[in-house]
């Protein structure tokens, strides 16, 4: 729902929505102009990211030059980081004080939903234990082995170690299978 949250920079047409179909004066076919961004656009993703950081930057939120992707609030009060994945948004903050304020400020401004405590995203485990996070993806590996069937399988140094007697044949397949867990793992 975070991409409605962003205006539209031109002007979009497109065909009634089943169901919804109203005729013209005329009874020609009538078209829908949209205002807001819808997922399937392709400046979607960039429209919601400019309304984004421009609600982080007049909250006086600072956008890392090393990651776009993060906003950085420094106050007498503490600090706040916001991590912006696509329509997710994870928050930290050195005090539950800030951290409350900046939850408030965007839920004012956006309809949104606080989750509560990071456990899970994208695949990475996520454990508060005391002044660190630990983050495991062992789930996320566990689901790939089962994908291809590896789940019982015994690591070894070296991908394909034994003597082949046809040495072409089977590496072809072992790589094809070695790409495919490989892209697996990309994010």
């Amino acid at each position: 729902m975070a991409y409605l949250n962003a205006a539209i920079d031109c002007d979009l047409y497109m065909a009634q929505p089943e169901g919804y179909e109203r005729k013209g004066p005329n009874e020609e076919k009538l078209v829908c102009k949209l205002r807001k961004s819808l997922y399937d656009l392709k400046q979607s993703g960039r429209n919601w990211n400019n309304v984004l950081r421009e609600h982080f930057a007049q909250d006086g939120f600072v956008q890392s030059l090393a990651d776009p992707c993060v906003h950085v609030e420094t106050t007498e009060s503490g600090h706040v980081i916001a991590i912006v994945w696509v329509d997710d948004i994870i928050i930290s903050g050195s005090n539950i004080d800030v951290l409350k304020e900046a939850k408030e400020s965007l839920m004012v401004r956006f309809k949104m939903k606080d989750l509560g405590v990071l456990s899970w995203f994208w695949g990475i485990q996520f454990k508060c234990k005391g002044d660190f996070i630990e983050m495991s993806q062992n789930q996320y590996v566990d689901n790939i082995l089962s994908k291809f069937r590896m789940s019982d399988c015994q690591p070894k140094v070296v991908p394909v170690n034994q003597v082949q007697t046809n040495p072409v044949k089977p590496m072809k397949v072992i790589l094809k299978t070695q790409i495919c867990i490989v892209k697996s793992l990309e994010v």
